[in-house]
């Protein structure tokens, strides 16, 4: 056990004035850089050799955005807002440190969360933060297998991203009858979404009278604009209303299509999911939702939810928004749209089965990462606390 300062140097990086920002020269990292964001500023100083970053180099963000990042880019200043990790000889090495620094950074945002302050991190502070080391050579071993968990999340995150492009492009292709499936060549229809069902707005909230707590007798499970993401709904945070304020229509059945009514960002206006059940509690939409109700046969209901993600559905609300301050569908607004549809049922349900297909796809890949990123968990738990020890083999001396 020893202080992180004893381990490793925290170099800071250098202050920029806006005056100083040119437009060619050695890139400078900031921290719009190292979260996604590709538009650098550049400098032709010449800085102190610690100053620069290289292709591997361990980076710390401690403003704002908190957490380690592995520098994969070429020569780069770093800015003041970053610090460079640099492993003292004999002591520490840095794939360990990376991970050990990414265990920090979660218990130190975790206690600010609980303590209702903001993560504010100083580098005395940070270098006299107590952390477990073993030797240089189990550190390698341990910094080896959570990089390969991390590879494994990595590939699963990017192979879920372009299956999910692709079932993107099937669809575009599918429902404007651009690509027919085999057996398939009758003619096409046109219809509005008030033909395969009603759509109902949701319930007020309102805290001064509504419980909250899942606890309360009566209540029913009142679900937001966030619980809709990537076409699926999730229940991390949601609200409780009494039962009395909830008319029977608005209470959600397998198979109702929840959407997103009305946002302040105009893009997020009209996003959709699939309510499966599944859930024990009644449940049903807040005020700025809706849900829509199929009323049809059992083949057409599998294909509706899609046509809520048609690219004919999308530019219905780009026209109906243009030119609108207020972010705001109705429900005979949804109703009114227009799209093509085949004519025979089968195709219809041919259609709906290729798109149930891909979404399963990725379900079960999306299943596959959940378990990657808990027993990457585990491993760090395990690991970074010398709970388990990893075997080092030494090398025999060769005489």
């Amino acid at each position: 056990m020893v202080p992180l300062g004893q381990a490793c140097s925290l170099l800071n990086g250098r202050a920029f004035g806006l005056h100083e920002w040119e437009a060619v020269g050695v890139p400078v990292i900031r921290l719009q850089n190292l979260t996604g964001g590709d538009s650098y500023y550049y400098s032709t100083m010449a800085l102190a050799p610690d100053k620069y970053c290289i292709s591997g180099d361990l980076l710390y963000m401690w403003s704002a955005t908190f957490g380690p990042y592995v520098w994969r880019g070429p020569r780069a200043i770093y800015h003041y807002h970053i610090w460079k990790v640099v492993p003292r000889a004999g002591m520490a090495r840095r794939h360990f440190l990376y991970h050990k620094l990414r265990e920090i950074t979660t218990e130190q945002r975790t206690r600010a969360t609980n303590g209702g302050t903001m993560l504010h991190l100083t580098k005395r502070y940070m270098e006299s933060l107590p952390v477990l080391l073993p030797s240089p050579a189990e550190q390698e071993l341990i910094g080896g297998a959570l990089s390969d968990a991390d590879a494994l999340i990595d590939s699963l995150e990017r192979l879920i991203a372009k299956k999910r492009q692709i079932k993107l492009g099937a669809m575009q292709e599918l429902l404007t009858g651009k690509r027919r499936l085999p057996g398939f060549g009758g003619e096409w229809e046109r219809r509005t979404l008030g033909s395969f069902g009603r759509c109902f707005r949701g319930v007020s909230f309102d805290p001064t009278t509504d419980l909250h707590s899942e606890l309360a007798p009566s209540t029913v499970m009142l679900l937001r604009a966030q619980n809709v993401q990537l076409s699926q709904l999730n229940y991390n945070d949601v609200l409780h209303v009494s039962e009395r304020r909830v008319s029977t229509s608005q209470l959600l059945r397998p198979g109702d299509i929840v959407i997103c009514m009305a946002n302040g960002s105009r893009a997020l206006v009209g996003k959709s999911a699939v309510f499966n059940g599944g859930v024990a509690a009644p449940t049903t939409i807040g005020a700025f939702m809706a849900l829509f109700r199929t009323e049809c046969s059992e083949g057409q209901q599998g294909l509706v939810p899609y046509l809520f993600d048609s690219h004919a559905f999308r530019t219905h609300i780009d026209i109906l928004l243009a030119g609108s301050s207020i972010n705001n569908l109705t429900p005979g607004s949804v109703e009114s749209c227009e799209l093509d549809v085949p004519t025979d049922r089968e195709e219809q349900r041919a259609i709906a089965a290729v798109l149930t297909d891909m979404d399963a796809e990725v379900t079960a890949l999306e299943s596959r990462l959940e378990k990657a990123r808990r027993l990457k968990q585990g491993m760090m738990q395990q690991l970074l606390t010398g709970r388990i020890r990893l075997p080092v083999v030494e090398e025999e001396a060769v005489s």
